[in-house]
């Protein structure tokens, strides 16, 4: 379960650019109202060094329809790190027929 949680957190921190790009916010606003200087705003975009107090104050900041479908994207794929199969093959694995 550990392993989970923090492959997620990872997942999330090394899209925080795409997050941000998918917000159609801009650096600058975004800096400002986490109170960061858009130079070190910029510096932990590129660096992703992002603490999880910072992850959350930007998730709440960009929050709209478009960014939680990508997080949801995120987490589904995360998930769902197996290999696909079938209903039959599936019947089959439980000897059900």
């Amino acid at each position: 379960m550990e392993n989970n949680i923090i492959s997620s957190y990872k997942k999330l921190v090394s899209n925080v650019g795409d997050i941000i790009e998918i917000s159609g916010y801009r650096n600058d606003f975004i800096a400002k109202k986490m109170g960061l200087k858009a130079q070190t705003f910029s510096v932990k975009k590129q660096r992703a060094t992002w603490t999880p107090d910072e992850i959350d104050i930007l998730l709440k900041i960009v929050k709209n329809d478009e960014v939680e479908n990508f997080l949801d994207k995120l987490m589904i794929d995360n998930a769902f790190t197996g290999k696909d199969i079938s209903s039959s093959e599936f019947e089959k694995l439980m000897k059900w027929k």
